[in-house]
């Protein structure tokens, strides 16, 4: 498993049972297509950040986990949107 930067592991730490077992799959995921991000805690939940663009957040609720995502900018950082003329 790849480590977990040390300002990021206590929320990591601070699940229980099955939705922990989803977040650190989940997590596996995002490091798996997105290698080189970085792992950072960002509006209260660990955020992906890749080349400067935030790609992802995980954050745990009472009865789910979330995985958000910025795909719009994203894209434009790979230029996806822009159009030749």
């Amino acid at each position: 498993m790849t480590p977990i930067p040390k300002g990021v592991v206590g929320y990591y730490n601070d699940q229980t049972g099955p939705r922990k077992e989803l977040l650190l799959e989940m997590r596996l995921r995002i490091l798996e297509v997105a290698p080189g991000s970085e792992e950072v805690i960002k509006y209260s939940m660990p955020t992906f950040v890749l080349n400067g663009t935030e790609i992802a957040g995980l954050k745990v609720n009472k009865n789910h986990v979330v995985i958000t995502h910025t795909a719009v900018r994203l894209f434009r950082s790979f230029q996806i949107w822009s159009r030749s003329t």
